[in-house]
């Protein structure tokens, strides 16, 4: 189940992301079925995975399409 969760700086690839957040964010997106879980487990790195995931949910929910998530943003999923 999905347990939503505040950021501490943004995400996206042109941040330098808080562990934390990438890591609950990977956790989330796990949850809602839009990431798999590699063999070795979450990391609580950014990859390629987890930014694709985030524009995939954007893109599902008509939200603008960046593969950006912002603490002050106004757009959520």
């Amino acid at each position: 189940m999905f347990t939503p969760f505040r950021l501490n700086k943004p995400v996206g690839e042109a941040f330098n992301m808080d562990l934390d957040d990438a890591f609950n964010t990977k956790k989330a997106l796990v949850d809602l079925g839009l990431l798999e879980v590699p063999e070795y487990g979450l990391t609580e790195f950014s990859d390629r995975p987890m930014l694709d995931a985030v524009k995939a949910i954007q893109r599902a929910q008509g939200l603008k399409v960046d593969g950006k998530m912002v603490p002050e943003g106004d757009q959520y999923f």
